[in-house]
C-alpha cells in the first residue's frame, strides 16, 4: 500500500482475502464470501456511497465483523485504544465506596478490552467491598444475586455473538460462565436515536454505568449526538464512563498514520464494499490526515453501475473517520451532551483519557 499522499489500487483481490488467518475453522466458508446481517445494508451502503459518506458502522457487521477481529488482534490497532486500568481506576474514584454493579456497554468490539475492563472491575469492587467502604458491601456468595449485570450494545449482531464468546471464556468462575456477571447483549444504533433496552434491562435499584471504551466515541461521526442518546437511554443518576485517544503533540504525521497503512486495516474498512460486490478494480484507496483526524477515502476507478446507482471515475467516498482529541475538547464534547463531568485521568504516555460523568 501506498504512503498517505497517494492512492492504492486493490489488485489481486480485496485485501479480505489476505486477512484470512483470523477466521476460525468454523467460519472458513465465510473467509472469502462477503455477506451483510440485514439485506436491507446492501441497499444502505449503496446509498450512502451516492452522498460521498459510508457510516463506519458498517465495517462491523456481517462479514466485516471478521475483518475489524483481524484489525482488532494488531499490535497498530491496540496501540489507538484507550488501556480498562486507566478506565477503571478513574471510575473507581469518581465512584468512591459505590461501585456500579450495571454495566451498559456500547461497542464492545470482540470482547477482549470487554474482559479486561469486568475482571479489573470485579476485582476492585472486591477490595471495595474487603475494604469496607463499599456503599452496600456484598458477601461473595451473593454477587450474582445482588445483580453483578453487563449489557453490550451495538449495531453489530455478528461482533455481538464474538462479544459474549470471548466473556463467556474469560470470565468463567469456578466453572460457572461469566463469574458473578450476568451477561445479555442487544442490537442498538446508539447513532440513530435513543433506545428502551437499557430500561427494560436495568434493575430498579442503584445506577447504571454506560461505557465508550477504547476509542469508540472517536471513531462516531456526531460524537456529542451519540452521547446526548445515551442520556435520552439513561436515569438521572446513572454514570458514563468514556475512554478517548489524545492526539499526540510531538507525533509526526508519519507516526500517527502507520497504524493505517497495511493490508489488515485496508480490509477491515473496505469489507461492506466487498459485501456490496464491488470488484477490487473498481476502487482506490487512500489514507490521509485531516486536522486531527485520520481519513480513509475510496475513488472510483472507472464508472460502475448497480442496481440503479452510478458512480463515476473520480468520485469519492469516504468510508473511514477517527478523530483524535485534546483533553479540553473530550471533557466539552461530554459536557455539551448533558453529563456532568465528576473525574477524568490521562495516562502517563499522555496517549490515552478516561472521562466519568454522572447525568
Amino acid at each position: 500500500m501506498s504512503g498517505p499522499s497517494g492512492l492504492s489500487p486493490m489488485t489481486g483481490g480485496f485485501p479480505g482475502d489476505r486477512a484470512a488467518g483470523v477466521w476460525g475453522a468454523s467460519d472458513t466458508g465465510r473467509r472469502n464470501l462477503p455477506f451483510f446481517e440485514d439485506p436491507a445494508h446492501s441497499e444502505l451502503i449503496l446509498a450512502h456511497a451516492d452522498t460521498g459518506f459510508l457510516p463506519l458502522k458498517y465495517a462491523y457487521a456481517g462479514s466485516a465483523a471478521f475483518t475489524h477481529a483481524a484489525l482488532a488482534s494488531t499490535e497498530g490497532y491496540h496501540s489507538v485504544v484507550g488501556t480498562a486500568e486507566l478506565e477503571v481506576g478513574v471510575l473507581m474514584e469518581a465512584a468512591r465506596g459505590a461501585a456500579p454493579t450495571q454495566v451498559a456497554e456500547i461497542g464492545p468490539g470482540t470482547g477482549e478490552h470487554t474482559l479486561a475492563f469486568l475482571t479489573l472491575l470485579q476485582e476492585a469492587a472486591a477490595a471495595e467491598r474487603a475494604r469496607g467502604t463499599a456503599e452496600f458491601p456484598l458477601p461473595p456468595d451473593d454477587a450474582r444475586q445482588a445483580g453483578f449485570r453487563y449489557l453490550g450494545l451495538d449495531f453489530s449482531s455478528t461482533l455481538l455473538t464474538m462479544a459474549r464468546g470471548c466473556l463467556a471464556t474469560g470470565l468463567a468462575v469456578d466453572g460457572v460462565p461469566f463469574g458473578p456477571f450476568d451477561v445479555r447483549t442487544a442490537l442498538w444504533d446508539v447513532e440513530q436515536a435513543r433506545t428502551d433496552r437499557v430500561g427494560a434491562w436495568r434493575r430498579d435499584s442503584g445506577p447504571v454505568l454506560m461505557c465508550l471504551l477504547g476509542h469508540t466515541l472517536g471513531n462516531l461521526g456526531d460524537p456529542v449526538g451519540a452521547l446526548r442518546h445515551l442520556a435520552a437511554s439513561a436515569r438521572p443518576g446513572d454514570l458514563l464512563l468514556v475512554g478517548l485517544t489524545l492526539y499526540p503533540r510531538d507525533a509526526s504525521p508519519d507516526a500517527i498514520l502507520a497504524p493505517y497503512l497495511n493490508d489488515v486495516f485496508t480490509a477491515a474498512v473496505l469489507e461492506p464494499l466487498r459485501a456490496a460486490d464491488f470488484g477490487a478494480e473498481d476502487v482506490l484507496f487512500e489514507v490521509r490526515r485531516r486536522g486531527r483526524a485520520v481519513v480513509g477515502d475510496v475513488t472510483f476507478a472507472r464508472r460502475v453501475d448497480k442496481s440503479g446507482h452510478t458512480y463515476r471515475p473520480g468520485q469519492r467516498v469516504q468510508c473511514f473517520f477517527s478523530t483524535r482529541f485534546l483533553p479540553n475538547e473530550g471533557l466539552e464534547i461530554v459536557r455539551q451532551a448533558g453529563w456532568t463531568v465528576q473525574s477524568y485521568a490521562i495516562d502517563q504516555p499522555a496517549e490515552h483519557l478516561a472521562i466519568v460523568a454522572r447525568l
